[in-house]
């Protein structure tokens, strides 16, 4: 047997789970589903300050169609906006090899030679010597206000006899930041390329 609901396209299993269902769903009296209008059943009452409304870093509301405000990092600056590359290029190159291409280390060792014999010819030098400098370079990245933290972990529980496995008796390192720091600073981040 089957119990379709009478106000939209579900059918339960049984009388119960139709109860629930208008109960859960259509918020509404299961006794008297169709004589009761909504504003007879219900009193609406607003949080004084949690209303959902745009409004500035006071408080105070603004119009809906406001676009953000520009994002005040501290950390930005036009000195260091490409930190801890040197430049455009310098960032591009590390970004495309690390993220993109998702090169091996002899991949970016063989572009970085390419790069060095190019720069031959003007006098110049590249910026890494090979790929571990190169990851060293992308670890010292910091965005917004939320560095990385290094933990030290290790299992402290019972032993089994014999010989226990390695994890159990090796330290761990696990690296992490604040992640309300860097929701805070994706949130920001959002905010300046995005309008309402």
């Amino acid at each position: 047997m089957s119990y379709p609901c009478p106000k939209c396209p579900w059918i339960l299993k049984s009388s119960g789970g139709q109860t629930q269902h208008i109960n859960a769903v259509h918020c509404e009296s299961a006794d008297n589903i169709d004589n009761i209008e909504p504003e007879e059943h219900f009193t609406y009452q607003y949080h004084p300050n949690l209303t959902g409304l745009h409004c500035d870093h006071n408080g105070n509301f603004i119009p809906s169609d406001m676009p953000p405000p520009p994002f005040d990092a501290h950390t930005q600056s036009a000195e260091n906006a490409w930190h801890p590359f040197d430049d455009r290029i310098e960032f591009d190159f590390a970004n495309y090899h690390f993220t993109t291409a998702q090169s091996s280390a002899r991949e970016i060792n063989q572009a970085l030679d390419i790069w060095a014999a190019t720069m031959k010819k003007y006098h110049g030098t590249v910026p890494w010597k090979n790929a571990t400098h190169l990851y060293a370079t992308i670890d010292q990245i910091q965005h917004g206000s939320a560095p990385w933290k290094v933990y030290s972990i290790h299992y402290q529980g019972p032993l089994p006899a014999g010989t226990p496995p390695k994890w159990m008796t090796k330290k761990h390192e696990l690296c992490t930041r604040d992640s309300w720091l860097v929701l805070h600073n994706q949130l920001a981040m959002w905010g300046t390329q995005s309008t309402y």
